[in-house]
């Protein structure tokens, strides 16, 4: 069963990076959040869908999924926290 999961998480994933270069943020988003309740925590689709809640102008989204993947240990710029105020 686990690898299940993690084989549809790594399709979700991959779905959502194709939608966000298609500008398709919000399927973008949807993907990610599948991709995270599959495989649980990861720091970089936290990081993935913060930028496609910033480029929807989400920002407490964006802020919120920036911060989770900082505390997870992805180094954050400054500037991209500083979109979300």
């Amino acid at each position: 069963m686990e690898q299940v999961q993690k084989y549809d998480a790594e399709y979700y994933n991959r779905s959502a990076v194709n939608k966000f270069f298609h500008r398709q943020f919000q399927g973008a988003i949807i993907d990610y959040s599948k991709a995270l309740y599959l495989i649980g925590d990861d720091a970089v689709i936290y990081f993935s869908r913060a930028l496609a809640h910033l480029e929807m102008n989400q920002t407490n989204h964006a802020r919120a999924d920036f911060m989770k993947a900082k505390d997870l240990g992805f180094p954050i710029p400054d500037e991209f926290l500083d979109k979300c105020k």
